[in-house]
């Protein structure tokens, strides 16, 4: 997942978006759809209940009637979906949910959205930059960071490196192996 990109365009209460995939395609004929989701995780699925398609006058809410985990992603029929040609309409679309939905609690493991814009900073090399984006290399998440005036880099986002997460002053301390920066640099 990317992160957060983009606001709701309600005035009382701008409500944060996260993209999580798209719709791949329609699931049978009662107007369900399949979820592609990105990242694969699951885990706040049980707390979804509303989709949202961004289209240019912001964005276009649909509440989810039911889901169920399918593959690497889920299959949910949302209201006034009520036939195969009305899910059809929505294949290839970008699916958006709250972002409020990968909010961790105290004790459990974050986020990455969580982290997004934090400043990280190394024992050795002082700061780094900002958390801009996130990949992932198959055995381990990456976090992408943005430098002033230098090519960003990503690093692995591993417990081994990591001396603090400061939520409050939004910064990740890390003490990271000599030459990780440098191999990056030279890619």
């Amino acid at each position: 997942m990317k992160g957060v990109k983009h606001l709701n365009d309600q005035k009382e209460k701008e409500v944060e978006k996260v993209k999580i995939g798209k719709i791949f395609d329609a699931h049978g004929i009662k107007g369900e759809v399949s979820v592609f989701v990105f990242s694969g995780d699951l885990s706040w699925l049980s707390k979804l209940k509303t989709i949202y398609f961004q289209k240019k006058s912001g964005f276009e809410a649909h509440q989810v009637v039911k889901k169920r985990p399918h593959k690497q992603g889920f299959i949910c029929l949302l209201e006034n979906f009520t036939d195969r040609n009305k899910a059809e309409e929505y294949a290839r679309h970008e699916v958006w949910v709250d972002a409020d939905l990968f909010v961790s609690n105290e004790g459990e493991s974050i986020y990455l959205n969580e982290i997004l814009g934090f400043e990280v900073v190394d024992a050795n090399l002082g700061s780094l930059g900002k958390v801009d984006s996130f990949s992932s290399n198959g055995v381990q998440d990456l976090i992408m960071i943005e430098r002033v005036d230098q090519k960003p880099i990503e690093i692995p986002f591993i417990k081994e490196f990591v001396t603090k997460l400061d939520f409050k002053e939004k910064k990740i301390k890390m003490n990271l192996p000599e030459g990780l920066i440098e191999i990056n640099e030279e890619e």
